[in-house]
C-alpha cells in the first residue's frame, strides 16, 4: 500500500474499509479538532482491505484500517448463489499450529463494498471460539 503524507498540520484519527482495495482515513487538524477530512489510500493489486480494532488514547472502539498480502492471509469465499448457504467450511479454514491466533473479518458485496451479515461464528479446532449475531 502506498501510504499519503498528510495535510499539513493534520493528523490521523481512525479509519475504514471503503471498498475491498480503498482505505477511507479521517484526519483532524491538531490545531482544531472540529476540521476533518478524508484522504483515500488505495491497495495494492494483490491486497485487501481489512478493518480491527486498537486501543488509541484508551479508546478501544476505534477502527482501523489496513491493506494486507492475498496470499495466505485471506480466505475468499463467496455464497451470493444461496445467500442462506453456510459458505465457510472446516476443509476452507486455516491450518495453524500455534496457540495464538488473530481473526479479522471484512463482508463485501459483490459491488465490492462493505456489508453486515446476520451471524459469524469462529471454530478452532471444532470448538466455538467466537460468535457474533445481528439483532
Amino acid at each position: 500500500m502506498t501510504v499519503h503524507g498528510y495535510s499539513t498540520g493534520f493528523v490521523y484519527k481512525v479509519s475504514v474499509c471503503n471498498e475491498i482495495d480503498r482505505l477511507m482515513i479521517f484526519i483532524e487538524n491538531s490545531q482544531n479538532p472540529d476540521d476533518v477530512q478524508l484522504e483515500y489510500n488505495d491497495c495494492e493489486s494483490d491486497e485487501t482491505c481489512i478493518e480491527y480494532y486498537h486501543a488509541v488514547e484508551a479508546d478501544l472502539d476505534v477502527p482501523h484500517a489496513t491493506c494486507i498480502d492475498n496470499e495466505n492471509k485471506v480466505k475468499k469465499w463467496d455464497n451470493f448463489d444461496g445467500p442462506t448457504k453456510e459458505d465457510c467450511s472446516p476443509e476452507r479454514g486455516y491450518q495453524i499450529e500455534t496457540t495464538d491466533m488473530e481473526i479479522a473479518l471484512m463482508i463485501y458485496a459483490n459491488d465490492r463494498k462493505p456489508i453486515q451479515v446476520n451471524i459469524i461464528v469462529a471454530y478452532k479446532n471444532g470448538v466455538e471460539i467466537s460468535s457474533n449475531t445481528k439483532k
